[in-house]
């Protein structure tokens, strides 16, 4: 995430959420975290996921 929010914080997206957005298993979303595939953050040891940057990645536009 870049820092900036334009205003109110945009609300970070939990596993099963994420899940839902992308139409696949939880669990499929814990092994991309768990292999680091995914961009992500932790919130004490809970992943949180940035909903931009994950559409971004699915995409194909994320760069490192």
């Amino acid at each position: 995430m870049n820092g900036t929010m334009n205003g109110a914080e945009r609300a970070l997206l939990t596993v099963h959420e994420l899940a839902q957005l992308l139409n696949v298993k939880a669990s499929w979303v814990y092994g991309k975290v768990a292999a680091g595939d995914i961009p992500h953050l932790h919130v004490g040891r809970y992943p949180r996921f940035d909903r931009d940057e994950v559409l971004a990645w699915v995409r194909g536009d994320r760069s490192e």
